[in-house]
């Protein structure tokens, strides 16, 4: 029994109708060639092929299998009495794959638009907090432009069990770097075997976070001194960056824009793809990294996206960018990041300039991360808590706030790490990833992007009354980068044989609901 840290808990305290705090993401697959299951087909099926395992069955059969490899998939929350703390994680709890690993089919024509539109609508829906954390939603009916015999796949994970580097360690035990995943299932009949712990008593609870609450305040009392100079040095920090007129300083405002709005109950999706080898090669002839050029393709087609609705400001937008405080090494199935926002330089015409000051932006934000560590690692008593956050978030969104207060963002971009090598779920080739995360009040866009196999896949999340047209957005993405792709390498890239081409251009996607 582990008590959820403060971190973890915020995500559980906030969470409405209106704001879900599961993240995720959509694979496509490819499936192999099917298979007979000689037990269950007669002779005349067996002569002709026979019928194929469904894949949702086969995906199970993977998944029940690694269930002793993952306990965030076998945890589930247990309450305080009268909710008055954190909650505990129990370990070994009962797991109906039947619930947690489910089967969909796209309406017809089963192309890009209806699986966008399938995505908003899920990840609009709660999860269910009585049971583990996790779903795997397999879909099918999808149309020949994702490939022959392809499926999709969305996983959802609950952000108070995982933050991204933590969904990248469940994926590496859930995921093959071969086709045939038999080589590591676990021996027959494991998973029941988790349904046998016994849920725990109410007065062990309440020791328990009895205690928590007092080691807690202990910990707290030593560590405010060091965390009160680590304060210090980022406030002069601050302060020096701001008097030079640098435009890089961390505490900035974000311009007012249609972005910046209590969201709704409504989602919207789109997806974008690029190919990381030719950005790296970019990155390399120019001195930028690989954030910095996603950072720039996500500044360059929001200017675009944000003028087709309203005049572009005339202060730079700001992006909201997690970073990841995990230590290396550190597989723990948690949140362990922090908040900080980027100048993404938008109110710059030349594309070049814009990149610098963006470089510029990066290069003092991870300066101020390291100086906040102290601060950043501080766990805080939660007596109390859950009330607290919950009447603030109602307050907030009551009172919409969100289109009243300044906010520190317009929208957050996080860039999650991802498979350099081909990968397998139950015996299906992944052949492209996009990430689906949060959006909150007064943030109505997210996105966030993951690498696999050569490639860049950038997943779009919107509220869907302020962005019904995110396709747009991520069309956009793609332009971004053939005109960087022209303008930096012109010579480099005409020389080489026509690419496969990574991306569909998709059609405007519709905002969807959680009915």
């Amino acid at each position: 029994m582990n008590q959820l840290s403060t971190l973890d808990a915020v995500f559980l305290h906030l969470e409405t109708p209106e704001m879900p705090m599961h993240v995720g993401a959509l694979q496509i697959l490819q499936r192999p060639p099917p298979r007979v299951h000689r037990k269950s087909v007669r002779k005349s099926e067996t002569n002709r092929g026979g019928p194929a395992e469904p894949y949702v069955d086969a995906l199970r059969r993977v998944v029940a299998s690694r269930l002793h490899r993952a306990p965030m998939l076998t945890r589930a929350l247990v309450p305080l009495p009268l909710d008055m703390g954190n909650p505990f994680w129990q370990d070994g709890v009962a797991v109906d794959l039947h619930w947690h690993v489910r089967s969909y089919r796209l309406p017809a024509p089963g192309g890009p638009r209806q699986l966008d539109e399938f995505i908003a609508r899920h990840a609009a829906r709660l999860m269910d907090r009585s049971r583990p954390l996790w779903q795997l939603l397999v879909v099918e009916g999808l149309d020949e432009s994702f490939g022959p015999d392809a499926v999709a796949v969305y996983t959802k994970l609950h952000h108070a069990a995982v933050d991204g580097n933590a969904a990248v360690a469940l994926g590496n035990v859930l995921f093959d770097t071969e086709p045939d995943p038999a080589s590591s299932l676990a021996p027959q009949g494991h998973a029941l075997r988790l349904a046998q712990t016994p849920p725990p008593a109410t007065r062990a609870l309440l020791g328990a976070a009895a205690w928590n609450q007092v080691a807690h305040s202990v910990r707290l009392a030593g560590a405010l001194p060091k965390a009160g100079r680590s304060l210090a040095a980022v406030l002069r920090q601050w302060i020096g960056l701001t008097t030079r007129g640098t435009g890089t300083a961390p505490l900035q405002i974000a311009p007012r824009t249609f972005l910046n709005v209590t969201v709704s109950r409504k989602r919207a999706y789109g997806t974008a793809r690029v190919p990381l080898g030719e950005l790296k090669e970019i990155g390399h002839a120019c001195g930028a990294t690989v954030n910095d050029l996603v950072l720039w393709l996500v500044s360059t087609a929001l200017r675009e996206y944000v003028e087709r609705h309203e005049p572009l400001p005339d202060r730079p937008l700001l992006a909201g960018v997690p970073v990841s405080l995990r230590p290396e090494g550190d597989t723990n199935s948690n949140t362990q990041a922090t908040l900080t926002s980027v100048n993404l330089a938008t109110h710059i015409d030349d594309p070049r300039l814009r990149l610098a000051a963006i470089q510029d932006a990066t290069a003092a934000m991870k300066d101020t991360i390291g100086r906040m560590r102290p601060l950043l690692a501080i766990e805080l008593p939660s007596l109390g808590l859950p009330w607290l956050l919950r009447g603030a978030a109602s307050i907030y969104a009551s009172a919409r706030l969100a289109e009243r207060l300044p906010g520190v963002a317009n929208l957050v971009v996080s860039n999650v790490a991802g498979s350099r090598v081909p990968l397998y779920l139950a015996g299906a080739r992944m052949v492209a990833t996009y990430p689906v995360s949060i959006i909150v009040h007064g943030v109505g866009l997210n996105i966030t992007v993951q690498s696999h196999d050569g490639a860049l896949g950038f997943g779009c999340v919107g509220c869907g009354r302020a962005l019904p047209d995110i396709a747009l957005l991520a069309s956009g993405i793609e332009r971004a980068f053939d005109a960087l792709r022209a303008a930096a390498m012109p010579v480099r890239i005409a020389s080489r044989p026509p690419a496969k081409p990574l991306a569909r251009r998709r059609t405007p996607t519709k905002h969807a609901d959680a009915s």
